[in-house]
């Protein structure tokens, strides 16, 4: 099941992470995002236990809430964020 959850949600990092390499560009303090993001992919891809993950993702999306972003990007980091959330959350 967990294995079904990282996988799941592997795409939406490999995405979010995409977006937070061109904000990062355009503003360095969203660097401290996207590294917190990459180290909380790791994270998952390490650990088995449900909920560790489901922690991790809500660090995600707490720790988001920290940095601003252009607000098309800003949409699109929200609802992969959102999505990870809803994936984790099913199962």
């Amino acid at each position: 099941m967990v294995n079904n959850i990282t996988d799941q949600i592997d795409n939406l990092f490999e995405e979010l992470i995409s977006l937070l390499l061109i904000e990062s560009k355009a503003d360095h303090y969203n660097s401290q995002f996207l590294r917190y993001v990459q180290e909380k992919r790791d994270f998952i891809k390490q650990h088995s236990n449900e909920t560790e993950i489901k922690e991790a993702v809500r660090g995600i999306n707490r720790y988001a809430d920290e940095f601003s972003f252009n607000d098309v990007s800003a949409k699109k980091i929200k609802s992969l964020i959102e999505s990870m959330y809803d994936s984790v959350n099913r199962a």
